[in-house]
């Protein structure tokens, strides 16, 4: 099954953007000062996230159910952030790319990991 392997390629590029991202934080790097729970929901999320991918390429049947799981609560945590966004006024360009990369994840998990063959694959 190499479209369960890319997907886990692609989770796995997404969790290690999320671990970029938080420690740029931590260090200062990202322009401007976050807090630390945002700090560490960011590299939560991404070690997360990290993980899942390389179950999904192990096929992992723990890992096709977290996957399932992560993309529904990022997707809501991500139109959560936007809708935040729109309200205060801020620049909502990087949230509405967000959602759109969450958006294509979701679906693709939610398309392709619920089928019968595919299920039979994972151990």
């Amino acid at each position: 099954m190499r479209l369960i392997q890319l997907l886990g390629a692609v989770v796995i590029v997404y969790g290690l953007s999320y671990i970029m991202y938080g420690l740029q934080q931590l260090f200062g790097m990202a322009g401007y000062r976050a807090d630390m729970y945002v700090i560490e929901l960011n590299l939560s999320i991404g070690v997360i996230t990290f993980v899942i991918g390389i179950g999904l390429i192990l096929a992992k049947e723990w890992a096709r159910i977290a996957c399932l799981a992560a993309v529904t609560v990022l997707l809501a945590e991500h139109l959560f952030f936007l809708a935040v966004t729109f309200m205060g006024g801020m620049n909502p360009t990087m949230q509405i790319l967000n959602v759109i990369i969450i958006t294509l994840l979701f679906l693709i998990a939610w398309s392709k990991l619920t089928r019968s063959a595919v299920k039979q694959y994972f151990r």
